[in-house]
């Protein structure tokens, strides 16, 4: 008599006595609509919030957004710029639109979330009574997480949120086929999601990888099977990943800010850096305190600096676990492996000149949440109990990221919060002075600017801003200290007519001309040059003279709002002579 096989333990069901059956679609529909007001509730102190950092240097921000043709805004992430063309059409440069849709396509990305970790579930045996549980708690963690924050309430942080609603789709679609061998109609499908992906955020490159592990793991489960069967799939997403890793580093050839020409640390110091980097995140994961937009982290210049080697031990052992009970506990290793894969791309070998920023974890969320479901649901705990521990978590967690909103409500509340966790650093006091200069808080910018300049040589930008603050301040002798300091580092029409406005207003009219002739010599097409001569001409009586300079301006640039009220009031002058 043959004796039965066991059961594969890879799918077998972990037993919660007492759970109900799975949810239908109508439970699905009620909760998407309960989750999409609880997240716009807690997000809601941000939708006001302005344009910071990057979000400056976005198309619709240029002064010609409205003339650009649409082949004008895409650049080399064509899908999120199509985005933010979209909300350019709708609001112009009102930032509530661009906020609103973050935070609405980060309901997506959930709801997508939401299916595709209850498939994975199903994939690991567990039985529909606690699928849809466990996979609601998994959504609202991955909404509700303050560590999403920098990636929804930052505008320019689209990418991340689009690139990853776009790869969890794809996965979906790949997990969801009908047979294991996929058919054509689907591949076609997932390879198109895929490029979708690729050309909203180059770090979808890791989707190759993540379908071979899921072949591994899921198709039929722990053999080379299931990727044999889907070659013709795996193939052509291969060739992609080749050949946007290649059009990756060609695009950062020459950037300072990410690739190999980053200058504050070679590409072996950031990887030892990163190993200390994926511990803090794990922290952050778990006990979300602490969370800086702009964090002070001290580079490892080699593997022997504290920390780079405990944590690249580490790293190595928590991999090998992964591995040794990828049977035992497949949901866990398969999310260990998720996430070690999604980091890649932004930490590890490829130098960025920020080591840490929270919004890179929005993609390999649901690598972590999959080890927080597979140890939940193997608790000895009935269901009404877990539901109101899952709901307790949340609870918290809503609350964390609502305060964090509140952070990123304003320009002076987030680079408060910033410059007070990171003090030694010049970014942060920057980012508050310019914040107070925009409000004409003078005196406030012109010390903030002074606390940047100490702590390390400042730029030319902060020289000119801390002058012009100077200068708004009334403190004219001292606005020119900062101003020639920035000549004499990076000379230009914009820095020599500034001097030369300054000693306009100080009544030095020959050295304010010497100034302006200096900044007309370097660049003649800058137009304020000939407002600040026209200026010290009408200050000196001759209109006319003036009048023609205001005229010079105009010509070289028609929109230049100075020049043309100048221009009036030299015209009403001379009228009333």
């Amino acid at each position: 008599m043959k004796r039965k096989r066991a059961p594969n333990p890879t799918m077998a069901a972990v037993p919660h006595s007492g759970w109900t059956a799975g949810w239908t679609a109508k439970h699905i529909v009620i909760s998407g609509l309960a989750a999409a007001a609880i997240v716009f509730e807690i997000y809601s102190p941000s939708l006001h919030g302005p344009f910071l950092l990057d979000d400056l240097y976005l198309p619709f921000m240029h002064p010609d957004a409205d003339r650009l043709p649409i082949q004008g805004w895409l650049g080399s992430r064509p899908l999120l710029m199509v985005s933010f063309w979209f909300n350019y059409q709708l609001s112009g440069v009102d930032p509530v639109s661009y906020h609103v849709g973050n935070v609405a396509l980060h309901l997506v990305a959930g709801l997508i979330a939401f299916l595709l970790l209850r498939k994975l579930l199903e994939l690991a045996g567990e039985p529909d009574r606690g699928r849809d549980l466990l996979a609601a708690f998994g959504a609202g963690w991955f909404l509700l997480h303050p560590l999403q924050t920098e990636a929804v309430a930052y505008v320019a942080s689209r990418s991340d949120v689009l690139s990853t609603l776009l790869a969890y789709l794809a996965l979906l679609v790949f997990l969801r086929r009908q047979t294991q061998p996929m058919g054509v109609a689907k591949a076609v499908l997932v390879l198109f999601l895929f490029v979708c992906a690729g050309l909203t955020k180059q770090h979808a490159v890791v989707l190759p990888a993540l379908f071979l592990l899921a072949d591994y793991f899921w198709n039929p489960g722990f053999t080379l099977e299931g990727i044999r069967r889907n070659w013709k799939l795996h193939a052509p997403v291969m060739v992609g990943a080749v050949l946007g890793t290649a059009l990756a580093f060609r695009m950062v050839r020459y950037d300072l800010s990410a690739g190999f020409r980053v200058r504050e640390f070679t590409w072996y110091e950031y990887f030892f850096t990163q190993c200390r980097v994926f511990w803090l995140y794990i922290r952050l994961l778990i006990l979300p305190a602490g969370q800086n937009a702009d964090p002070e982290f001290a580079i490892s210049r080699s593997l022997a600096d504290p920390g780079a080697a405990i944590g690249l031990a580490g790293i190595v052992v928590l991999l090998g676990l992964a591995w040794w009970f990828r049977k035992r506990f497949p949901l866990a290793a398969f999310g260990v492996l998720f996430f070690v894969i999604c980091l890649m791309p932004t930490s590890s070998f490829v130098p960025i000149r920020d080591p840490i920023a929270e919004r890179r974890l929005y993609l390999p969320m649901l690598g972590f949440i999959l080890i927080v479901l597979d140890l939940g649901r193997r608790l000895p705990v009935k269901r009404n109990a877990l539901a109101g521990g899952m709901t307790a978590v949340l609870l918290l967690l809503g609350w964390l990221t609502y305060s964090r909103a509140q952070v990123w409500s304003s320009a002076f509340a987030l680079w408060e919060d910033t410059a007070a966790k990171s003090p030694r650093k010049v970014r942060p006091r920057f980012q508050l002075a310019y914040a107070y200069y925009q409000e004409q808080r003078c005196a406030e910018a012109s010390r903030e600017f002074a606390h940047a300049a100490r702590l390390d040589a400042p730029d030319t930008t902060l020289l000119v801003d801390w002058g012009l603050s100077l200068d708004c301040e009334g403190k004219l002798e001292q606005a020119l200290i900062p101003l020639q300091q920035a000549a004499g580092k990076e000379p230009s029409a914009h820095i020599h007519s500034t001097i030369g406005m300054v000693y306009a207003k100080l009544g030095r009219y020959q050295e304010a001309m010497l100034a302006l002739n200096r900044a007309q010599a370097i660049d003649d097409a800058y137009s304020m040059t000939f407002v600040y001569r026209g200026n010290v001409l009408a200050a000196t009586g001759d209109w006319g003279k003036a009048k023609e300079q205001y005229q010079q301006a105009l010509q070289r640039d028609q929109r230049n709002s100075v020049a043309l009220q100048s221009l009036q009031l030299a015209e009403r002058q001379l009228q009333g002579r």
